[in-house]
């Protein structure tokens, strides 16, 4: 039996860019199991749903031809692409809030994920859900404000000149290099409730400027990786379903037609969109770990967490020898 304890990867260090990359990945290789055990409680029905959004979105697509109005078109890819858009956020959601669930967890047990169970997280799952989704809102109205500036400006840009056009490419550059620290608000909304939700931003903004490079560097190592296995598990899904929409379109070809809908071809497009879409979910979250790593790194090199850290834990236990030693006097002097 082997009884070795696994060594706690702690959130709060600082480390170099190759030192977060590798507490990201060990941490996902330690706590394999668990991750894929609450994430696919979660994320398989919102997947499935996903890939059948995703079947009809593609099918209404094959059919827009069909439309004679315009306005009929872009009502029907609208309203193809809402479910998909909700289902998506829906699983950002979930997504976020069990992988940081589960790292607090980790931080605070010292079985570390050994052992634990759904109604051991659900109290906390449901809290950090509430907290996730106010923060999303809220980062969805940062970018929507920053949206009608960027056309607001770029409008009023072609309608002076071409001379200006550096500038446009400047503010989105702006944009760009301020939307990579903001990355930090959902690990910082989780890991300190404390805070409130414009207290994160203005401190994710201030942690991820003063560590802009190393966040960079680790998030964009990151996304390639989640970008290359994203893509090889979407190629079988564009191959179903491409093959759906080209005989869907050309109707004339009933033996084809029949070929694509018939039951195993059907049951071969569903579980191609489900591995597509369980597999971009779980990718994610390999994203939101490595986030939740730079902020800790961030978080220790600007305010000294982990110093902080071993400061009240060691007043904490002198506090509990003291206390113990007076009991023990009591008990002699008795």
């Amino acid at each position: 039996m082997n009884n070795t304890k696994q060594r706690r990867i702690n959130l709060y260090a600082s480390r170099s860019i190759g030192e977060t990359l590798s507490a990201t990945f060990d941490f996902v290789t330690q706590n394999f199991v668990p991750l894929i055990k609450f994430l696919s409680a979660f994320l398989l029905p919102v997947s499935a749903l996903m890939g059948l959004s995703y079947q009809s979105m593609f099918s209404s697509f094959a059919h827009i031809d069909n439309l004679n109005d315009e306005t009929e078109q872009i009502l029907s890819v609208v309203m193809s692409y809402l479910p998909v858009l909700l289902l998506c956020l829906i699983g950002a959601l979930l997504t976020v809030a069990v992988t940081y669930t589960l790292m607090q967890k980790y931080q605070q047990r010292d079985n570390l994920l050994k052992g634990l169970t759904l109604s051991e997280i659900k109290p906390l799952l449901k809290h950090n859900l509430w907290r996730v989704l106010k923060m999303l809102l809220l980062l969805t109205l940062i970018g929507i404000v920053a949206f009608v500036v960027l056309v607001l400006v770029a409008t009023m840009i072609m309608s002076i000149g071409s001379k200006f056009e550096a500038f446009l490419f400047l503010l989105y550059m702006a944009m760009l290099a301020i939307a990579l620290p903001l990355g930090l608000v959902l690990p910082m909304c989780v890991f300190e409730p404390e805070l409130s939700l414009f207290s994160c931003v203005k401190k994710a903004l201030r942690l991820g400027f003063k560590t802009w490079g190393t966040l960079f560097v680790v998030m964009l190592v990151i996304t390639m990786l989640v970008q290359i296995v994203s893509f090889i598990l979407m190629i079988p899904f564009l191959f179903t379903t491409m093959t759906t929409m080209f005989f869907e379109i050309d109707s004339s070809q009933y033996a084809s037609l029949a070929y694509t809908s018939s039951a195993w071809f059907s049951v071969l497009t569903f579980a191609s969109s489900l591995l597509f879409c369980f597999g971009l979910l779980l990718m994610s979250a390999l994203s939101f770990v490595a986030f939740a790593f730079c902020y800790g790194r961030a978080a220790d090199k600007v305010e000294g967490v982990s110093v902080k850290n071993a400061v009240q834990n060691f007043d904490s236990t002198s506090l509990t020898e003291d206390t113990t030693a007076d009991i023990i006097s009591q008990f002699d002097k008795e």
